[in-house]
C-alpha cells in the first residue's frame, strides 16, 4: 500500500504520519478567584504545555486583577491584530 500524501509505502493517507490538519479551532480560558502566585504559575504551566501539545500553535495570554484582565485581554487581542496586518510601506 502507498500513501497518496507522502508517496511511502505501509500506511495510506488517512494514518500518514506527515498528514497536515486544519488549524481553524481555537481555545479561550478565563480563571478567576486565583492569587497572583498561583496566576503566574498557572500561565507559566499552559504555556509550557501548548509548547509540548501544540508546539504550532500560537499562544497568547493574559494576566491580571479581575479590573485589570478585560483591558489586558484587549491589548493581547489588539497585539495580535497588529501582527497578522500586512506591512505598510
Amino acid at each position: 500500500m502507498r500513501c497518496s500524501i507522502c508517496g511511502c509505502e505501509g500506511h495510506n493517507a488517512r494514518s500518514c504520519p506527515n498528514r497536515q490538519e486544519d488549524r481553524d479551532h481555537a481555545l479561550w480560558v478565563k480563571v478567576d478567584g486565583l492569587t497572583e502566585r498561583e496566576a503566574t504559575k498557572l500561565q507559566s504551566r499552559f504555556m509550557e504545555d501548548k509548547s509540548k501539545i501544540a508546539p504550532k500553535a500560537r499562544g497568547t495570554s493574559a494576566k491580571g486583577t479581575t479590573k485589570e484582565l478585560p483591558d489586558r485581554i484587549k491589548d493581547a487581542l489588539k497585539l495580535l491584530e497588529d501582527k497578522n496586518e500586512p506591512k505598510k510601506k
